[in-house]
């Protein structure tokens, strides 16, 4: 037995040029495609559209939800932020909606657990958030698998249900203190660790041999070579004493050839 298609499609009358008769028409598309999800016990964890534009193109736009849904007033007021943000470029003569389903999460509120935030009203502020700041600058941070500095992605926000297994979270890999890293003292004379104070982005410095009173280096890293030149790093980094008293980090960017203010050990 075949898998039902969660699809809805109509050809318009005329050419729509405006947000709000396409809103029209998808309310009453999103009510029909909702209650084929209610009947089979489904959701929709995201919704594919396509706009038929009367210059014999398409406008195709896949709308990521946070969380399994079916509520029509909902969804409708998700796809007029984002047709908001990237809207069609001529005029409208055809409409077609497509559901990915999914079970829907049944939230069980606890009295002894914090009560998590309502799933809806997060979609639809993510959804916000999104139209204001662009897509890629909303979601979780995730360390990439490189050892370059601050190198991070956004993934998509997942709501997880209450009493759901949590997910297995991958172990941090701790790099161990560099050998010979400049280091303050207790009266004991024990190490004591230093918290260091980075600068984002990091600052072209220049110093002279002279201001220099203790250094511990080089440690080179570099990577991304394979990807091409725009995309390629390489860092030497240097931890040094001042005669002022300061401990920094710096690093010699070889691709740049300049010298750069990574961070001040506090």
């Amino acid at each position: 037995m075949e898998a039902p298609q969660f699809k809805e499609s109509r050809e318009l009358e005329w050419t729509l040029d405006s947000l709000e008769p396409l809103t029209f028409i998808l309310r009453r598309i999103l009510e029909r495609l909702c209650t084929r999800l209610h009947h089979y016990g489904q959701a929709a964890d995201a919704l594919h559209f396509t706009l038929q534009l009367d210059d014999h193109t398409v406008h195709e736009r896949t709308l990521r939800l946070a969380f399994p849904m079916r509520h029509p007033k909902l969804l409708l007021s998700l796809l007029r932020l984002d047709l908001q943000s990237h809207p069609p470029y001529s005029g409208i003569v055809g409409v077609s909606l497509q559901a990915t389903p999914a079970r829907p999460r049944l939230i069980q509120h606890s009295l002894l657990e914090i009560r998590s935030p309502n799933p809806e009203k997060l979609s639809r502020t993510l959804a916000r958030l999104t139209t204001l700041m662009g897509e890629g600058n909303v979601g979780t941070p995730t360390l990439q698998d490189t050892h370059r500095p601050d190198a991070i992605c956004m993934t998509r926000v997942q709501v997880e249900s209450a009493g759901a297994a949590p997910k297995k979270k991958t172990p941090c890999v701790v790099h161990a203190k560099k050998p010979g890293v400049l280091c303050a003292q207790s009266k004991s004379g024990d190490p004591i660790p230093l918290a260091l104070r980075r600068f984002r982005p990091p600052l072209p410095t220049r110093l002279s041999t002279h201001q220099i009173v203790a250094c511990s280096g080089p440690w080179r890293s570099s990577g991304d070579w394979w990807r091409g030149t725009t995309h390629a790093w390489s860092r030497d980094e240097w931890d040094i004493e001042l005669t002022d008293g300061s401990l920094r980090l710096i690093y010699w960017d070889p691709l740049k050839k300049l010298w750069f203010l990574e961070g001040i050990y506090d």
